[in-house]
């Protein structure tokens, strides 16, 4: 039997569909499968134990199609195709969304979770050190710049003798924590998929917002701390006990980008003007991801 499965559009959106790719391999040696990824993310499977593609061309026939979040791709050939992009688009449950891809495919899942296989090259760190993400494709989905500065001052403060790396973004301004890139602390990376990945494993933490440096992390098994504000963590939040998720206490406008879906979340304004995120308290999550810190090293 052979499968294709055509992952994500984004970094984050390919993890999730790492599971569907274990689950396939499980089902018996003649097993053949194929993974179609976004070029820039081949480093991810390095070390895959299916083949890996970046185009599919119609001389080849597969027996199933899996499509998750592409649009249709007028170069497959296959006898039967599962569109899953009614779960993407719909996600009426608010169940993990992997969950909810086997239950649709009747596939057995316990015990699997996002897997890549990459070729790492950690880099030894004499301090305590920390990754920072505040990137996303959707702007909803970030924090404040105040809030943002908060926050890192605050980490600095807490831990003391600690080196804390910022994600390079594109998509926002970074007027208001300029002055945290006078601290020989506080270092912005600009990387690639690979120095990405090698930075977070040699990070003893990680903290995101929800997007695909979130996901990236919790797969490469690092202590991750996912913020979430307007999309479901239920949903969304990545599984396992090196993973904690921080929520404002806020509850109404909390997921509203579920409620949004209907005019388009990409482009959609924010009906409470990202209140939920604004709720956030800095000394509050220094306290909880320094909580979570002591608990992954195991610190009274």
């Amino acid at each position: 039997m052979k499968y294709l499965v055509q992952g994500g559009m984004g970094l984050g959106d390919t993890v999730i569909a790492t599971p569907i790719c274990e689950a396939i391999m499980r089902l018996g040696p003649d097993v053949q499968l194929d993974f179609l990824c976004r070029k820039d993310l081949l480093a991810m499977f390095a070390k895959a134990p299916y083949r890996v593609i970046t185009e599919v061309t119609k001389d080849v026939e597969y027996d199933v199609h899996i499509n998750f979040f592409y649009e249709d791709n007028p170069n497959v050939n296959a006898k039967k195709t599962i569109d899953l992009n009614h779960i993407w688009w719909g996600l009426e449950s608010q169940k993990y969304v992997p969950d909810m891809f086997f239950e649709t495919l009747n596939f057995r899942y316990e015990g699997i979770t996002p897997k890549i296989y990459p070729v790492l090259h950690p880099t030894p760190q004499n301090v305590v050190t920390i990754g920072y993400n505040n990137q996303a494709n959707w702007f909803m989905k970030l924090l404040s710049p105040d809030i943002e500065t908060e926050l890192i001052e605050g980490l600095l403060d807490r831990f003391g003798n600690v080196k804390i790396y910022v994600l390079k973004v594109s998509v926002r301004d970074f007027d208001a924590t300029d002055n945290l890139f006078g601290d020989d602390r506080v270092q912005l990376v600009d990387v690639d998929i690979q120095e990405m990945m090698n930075l977070i494993v040699s990070c003893d933490m990680f903290i995101s917002i929800d997007s695909g440096p979130m996901h990236l992390a919790a797969a490469l098994g690092v202590p991750t701390v996912a913020l979430f504000g307007p999309t479901c963590s239920r949903t969304w939040c990545p599984r396992g006990n090196h993973v904690t998720c921080l929520r404002p206490v806020i509850g109404q406008c909390l997921d509203c980008m579920r409620q949004q879906r209907d005019v388009g979340a990409n482009n959609a304004e924010c009906v409470k003007e990202k209140r939920c995120l604004d709720e956030f308290n800095p000394q509050r999550m220094v306290d909880d991801i320094a909580a979570f810190y002591a608990q992954q090293k195991g610190m009274p």
